[in-house]
């Protein structure tokens, strides 16, 4: 996902039986989607059309050498 890319937050209890994130249809635990609580990783905002969305936090400094 690039930094400045939105996409829908998934949440747990859109899950399968099996545990399956509905997006990627692998284990929620071990797919690359964002959850509501990654703050750190993540930042969040609310559209009348996707509802809750996220993507990357920019980096601050890189180190290109």
């Amino acid at each position: 996902m690039k930094n400045n890319t939105w996409v829908r937050v998934v949440f747990s209890d859109e899950c399968d039986e099996f545990g399956n994130c509905p997006v990627c249809r692998i284990d929620y635990t071990e797919c690359p989607c964002p959850g509501p609580t990654m703050d750190e990783e993540y930042e969040y905002r609310m559209t009348k059309e996707e509802g809750l969305e996220a993507r990357k936090r920019q980096l601050l400094c890189t180190d290109d050498a």
